[in-house]
């Protein structure tokens, strides 16, 4: 069975930091603040329906709350698992957190 390197390892405390610092960077603060951007471009609207109706009634603010609290209930799922499966949490975040704002600041630039 292959392994990876010491310093890629999953039970590597440097490696969970990490993936939550990119977690917080792209997920939480960039797909807000690229989302509050977009928004407030004409003709850039929210396509997840659910956040759409919570930015409309509540603003932002609504969506930033959504992500704490779902960020949150994480964090203490990921303590509670193993090393080697809690790397998936931060890491799934961190990819789609990645992906969302990407696409977010194309959106931008293209309008």
């Amino acid at each position: 069975m292959l392994r990876w390197p010491t310093a890629l390892s999953a039970a590597n405390p440097a490696v969970h930091r990490w993936a939550w610092v990119l977690t917080l960077c792209f997920f939480l603060v960039g797909d807000v603040i690229t989302t509050a951007i977009g928004i407030s471009t004409t003709g850039v609207t929210e396509v997840n329906a659910f956040l759409a109706t919570q930015i409309a009634s509540h603003g932002v603010g609504a969506m930033l709350l959504l992500k704490v609290v779902l960020l949150s209930g994480s964090y203490l799922v990921w303590r509670a698992l193993p090393d080697e499966q809690a790397i998936a949490i931060p890491v799934g975040f961190a990819i789609v957190g990645v992906g969302v704002t990407g696409w977010n600041l194309v959106v931008i630039a293209i309008v």
